[in-house]
């Protein structure tokens, strides 16, 4: 199923250093991912400079096995937004959201907001993703999410620094829901 909206595109200045929008809107469609898009995934996570940035080979296998849990942002200038997640083992109702990202051009419009609502919409009653401590972004995303779709939020230690290589801060489970039944309200709210 394809979901569509539509953003006004970024706007451009012109010599004089006035703004002037641009003439053309992207009609944006949220949809599977496909093998092929790969590439841009991984550069839309690499241009983040937020996400830790996994192979080119994880873009492109994540896209062939997982693409009915996860969504891209798509219109015909390419994909524009990614959202990655999968339903937890042993626990389907739960959206375990991997990795969000969304171009410089689009953000500040609410495409991650859409792009998740989209995929815990369809049949998920909880979400969950982790959180190191210095990634507030990521935190006040998840926190609107929950209030928007009436769910508590709850927040626990899940894996202590230990786990990882030197320097990576530890990883704090956010697990939203039981998530509203109802549509959600509008990220502008």
């Amino acid at each position: 199923m394809s979901v569509e909206h539509t953003l006004q595109a970024p706007s451009v200045k012109s010599p004089d250093s006035t703004e002037r929008p641009q003439a053309k809107t992207a009609h944006i469609h949220l949809d599977a991912p496909r093998m092929d898009e790969g590439p841009s995934l991984w550069n839309l996570a690499h241009e983040s400079r937020a996400l830790d940035v996994n192979s080119p080979y994880f873009y492109a296998l994540w896209c062939r096995d997982f693409a009915a849990s996860s969504v891209v942002a798509r219109s015909t200038e390419g994909v524009h937004g990614f959202t990655l997640a999968f339903a937890r083992p042993g626990d389907p109702e739960t959206l375990f959201v991997w990795q969000t990202a969304v171009a410089a051009a689009h953000q500040g419009k609410g495409l991650a907001r859409r792009m998740v609502d989209h995929l815990a919409s369809k049949r998920f009653r909880f979400v969950e993703a982790t959180v190191t401590p210095d990634n507030t972004a990521s935190d006040r995303f998840l926190s609107a999410f929950a209030r928007a779709r009436g769910a508590t939020l709850e927040r626990t230690p899940l894996f202590g620094e230990e786990l990882f290589p030197a320097g990576h801060a530890p990883e704090e489970l956010l697990r939203i829901g039981p998530l509203n039944s109802s549509q959600p309200t509008s990220p502008d709210q």
